[in-house]
């Protein structure tokens, strides 16, 4: 097996050095990070998204006051789209918080964050714990919203604490937490917005700690453009000198270029993005 060091040229990819597997490796490494900064990124934005779109659905059919209007629902289609909602981001706000547990055991400082930010978190905040476990209750159990009232005056979908204590797979925590909520139906709104703050704690938490892995993997973009002159690496491996079988990746410089600019936006970073014309320019002034 060859491996290569190549460039873009118009829809042509141009050798420019055979390279070593372990440097082959390496750079398969590096955008292998990328790729966790990315899936973070969206996996964050799912999440939010997703429980603002059951805080929506919850205020728009709590602001339904006129009573001509209350008569005219129908209540099983109404609780189904709760449900469908709430369940996406239930799903969501778990694989985020699975990921970020996945994506500490390959980030220079994952201890770190692991133990200062993910568990921290969880075992700090009893609704995040919470909304955790209601995953499971509303995979493996039961819908959240269990039942409409309809009042004169209002509407109300409705998490009680009677349906949720059937589940029997909740751990002490979680059963202290659900029989305290002072009312018998839990606030899940409330909840929701609550640990959307918390998710994007988590995504803060992982950039700062993420930050030495962006900084190495800029630096080593930089010392490899300067050392080829190439303006948009890939690497290619291939079973034969014709280049046939190949396997081709690029490093991936618009992800480093948004990771590194998301990332100088915390307090008390100082980095920015060199890019490519600055990196080139910059080797062509050394030489003068």
């Amino acid at each position: 097996m060859k491996y290569y060091i190549c460039e873009q040229e118009k829809d042509t990819l141009v050798v420019r050095k055979e390279i070593s597997l372990d440097e082959y490796s390496n750079w398969k490494k590096c955008t292998d990070k990328l790729k966790y900064y990315s899936m973070a990124n969206c996996f964050r934005d799912i999440a939010i998204r997703n429980g603002v779109e059951v805080q929506g659905f919850l205020s728009k059919i709590r602001g339904i006051s006129k009573r001509e209007e209350i008569a005219k629902l129908n209540t099983a289609i109404i609780g189904r789209e709760a449900n469908r909602l709430m369940l996406n981001y239930l799903v969501s706000f778990r694989t985020f918080a699975d990921n970020m547990q996945a994506y500490s055991h390959h980030m220079k400082s994952g201890k770190q964050f692991e133990k200062q930010v993910i568990n921290q978190i969880y075992d700090s905040e009893a609704v995040y714990r919470f909304l955790s476990k209601l995953r499971n209750f509303a995979t493996h159990f039961s819908m959240v919203f269990d039942s409409i009232t309809l009042e004169s005056n209002s509407v109300r979908l409705v998490c009680s604490k009677e349906h949720l204590l059937e589940y029997q797979e909740w751990n002490t925590k979680n059963i202290a937490f659900i029989k305290a909520c002072p009312e018998e139906y839990l606030p899940i709104h409330e909840y929701i917005e609550h640990n959307n703050v918390l998710i994007m704690s988590i995504y803060l938490g992982f950039l700062r700690y993420f930050g030495d892995d962006i900084q190495e993997m800029h630096n080593d973009a930089i010392n490899l453009m300067k050392e080829y002159q190439i303006v948009n690496p890939f690497f290619l491996e291939s079973e034969s000198t014709d280049l046939t079988g190949s396997h081709v990746f690029g490093l991936g410089l618009d992800i480093l270029k948004k990771a590194t600019d998301e990332f100088a936006q915390l307090p008390n970073v100082n980095v920015s993005y060199l890019g490519v014309d600055q990196i080139l320019a910059k080797d062509d002034d050394s030489t003068d």
